[in-house]
């Protein structure tokens, strides 16, 4: 999974990615129901290009979705070639930098509280 600008951060812990502060530009590759156990999420810096390829032995097209959405099919031998957008779009904008992102994320993920407070 390559992360795009809906729903970027729930989709991404969900499939077991990375939490990554705001401030942090980076490419993530988060892989999706993986056959293995080594494959992990992978953090990049914003100018690497990823190419990924469909191998000749691959018994079948392989379909690329973009949220949710069919926008090709790959057959053997093709690629697609993935890189971060030079024109970033802000997803949240804080009104006070001095916010604690960390604070936040406890909060919202429920980590260290009682179960008197859940």
């Amino acid at each position: 999974m390559n992360p795009t600008i809906e729903g970027i951060s729930n989709s991404r812990y969900k499939s077991g990615g990375p939490i990554i502060h705001p401030s942090v530009q980076s490419l993530i590759i988060t892989p999706i129901c993986p056959r293995s156990l080594s494959f992990r999420p992978v953090l990049l810096p914003p100018n690497v290009k990823i190419q990924l390829r469909i191998g000749e032995e691959s018994r079948a097209p392989t379909e690329v979705t973009v949220d949710g959405r069919v926008i090709c099919m790959l057959d053997k031998g093709e690629w697609l070639e993935v890189q971060m957008s030079p024109y970033p779009i802000p997803c949240v904008n804080r009104i006070d930098e001095g916010v604690d992102w960390v604070k936040d994320i406890n909060d919202l993920l429920k980590w260290n509280q009682n179960f008197e407070k859940i």
